[in-house]
């Protein structure tokens, strides 16, 4: 019971660290080229599951050198955000112009400008915002239930129809992947999961690219339509082949549905990110990602009593529907494109 205790501990501060690692990364990005740097981070999921997946082989799946791996991370994270400025659009929507204009000078001397204090040109003069009345939490939510609640309902629905898809995939995806490709094995072979991992790796590095090509909403596309086509053909792989074609079929479909992944999460994030004055933006990104995770845990609750009476290609179909529903909300319901716009600062963002 301690160590469930502890792993929940874990968890709740593995969220508010995401949560609050996200915003403060945004707000220092430029408008031009904000996508595939907020995209370039994800590099840091494959390449972490990589090193999770070879230890677990050479360590036969033991759970403590996992735990140690992850602490060694939170540490280094710990000391590197212990370092780092705050952001200066928060700064300025808290009121504190005069440390925000400062924290922009250390950034901009630190880049190689010039540090003999002349003045410089800190793009704070046109920001819209009200600095004698910073918003407390009272009144940032009362303006996300009012002139903000049709961009909070989009990013709820878009996030939990995400959610319950990856939590499904996630914990009863490796059962149904092992009866489709291995079923000869006792569970889903490391090397399966590693070019699923491959996948993953490979879509975030084409993510980059086109991040700000096709937008928030040809992500959204390429994510849920295009992961969940992947999904239905895999689920087809044993209908459409022969038994010596069929595993070598899915697990390219497999291979294929993996890259699409991160597609639909970034253009989940890099939206809800985007579309928020700064003086919201944390409150909103937070009940997005809150409420996403009750999806998550009601979605595994109800679906544990239901999974083990499915087929495979049942299970996958299953998977597939869901992902459409989320395409048909993020493609015909998207209140608006935030590519390549200029992120909105206060209250001026919904005026």
């Amino acid at each position: 019971s301690f160590l469930l205790l502890l792993r929940v501990v874990q968890g709740a501060a593995w969220g508010v660290t995401m949560n609050a690692l996200s915003i403060w990364y945004v707000e220092f990005l430029p408008t031009r080229r904000r996508g595939p740097l907020m995209a370039a981070v994800s590099l840091g999921w494959p390449v972490g599951r990589g090193i999770v997946i070879l230890v677990a082989g050479a360590t036969g799946d033991a759970w403590r050198p996992l735990l140690l791996i992850g602490s060694v991370g939170f540490a280094l994270l710990a000391i590197s955000m212990y370092q780092a400025h705050e952001s200066p659009r928060f700064l300025l929507s808290q009121g504190n112009e005069t440390i925000a204009r400062r924290v922009l000078g250390q950034m901009h001397a630190s880049s190689g400008g010039r540090k003999d204090g002349a003045p410089e040109r800190l793009c704070l003069g046109d920001v819209a915002v009200d600095k004698a009345n910073p918003l407390d939490s009272r009144a940032s939510l009362e303006l996300l239930l009012g002139p903000y609640r049709a961009l909070l309902i989009f990013s709820i629905v878009v996030y939990g129809t995400l959610s319950v898809a990856t939590v499904l995939i996630d914990n009863w995806g490796p059962g149904i992947f092992q009866k489709l490709m291995s079923p000869d094995e006792v569970g889903l072979p490391h090397r399966i999961l590693m070019l699923f991992n491959v996948g993953d790796l490979c879509g975030i590095i084409l993510s980059i690219v086109l991040a700000d090509r096709i937008g928030r909403r040809g992500s959204f596309v390429i994510g849920f339509f295009v992961e969940g086509a992947f999904l239905f053909m895999m689920s087809c792989s044993r209908s459409w082949f022969g038994p010596d074609q069929a595993a070598h079929v899915a697990m390219a479909f497999g291979f294929s549905f993996s890259a699409c992944r991160c597609f639909g999460w970034e253009a989940a994030s890099f939206w809800t990110l985007e579309a928020f004055g700064t003086d919201v933006r944390g409150m909103a990104f937070g009940l997005s990602t809150a409420i996403m995770r009750l999806f998550s845990v009601v979605s595994l609750e109800v679906s544990g009593g239901l999974i083990h009476d499915l087929t495979p290609e049942a299970c996958l179909r299953t998977f597939a529907g869901i992902l459409a529903i989320g395409g048909a909300v993020s493609l015909f319901l998207m209140p608006m494109e935030t590519a390549n716009a200029p992120m909105s600062e206060g209250r001026a963002a919904v005026a």
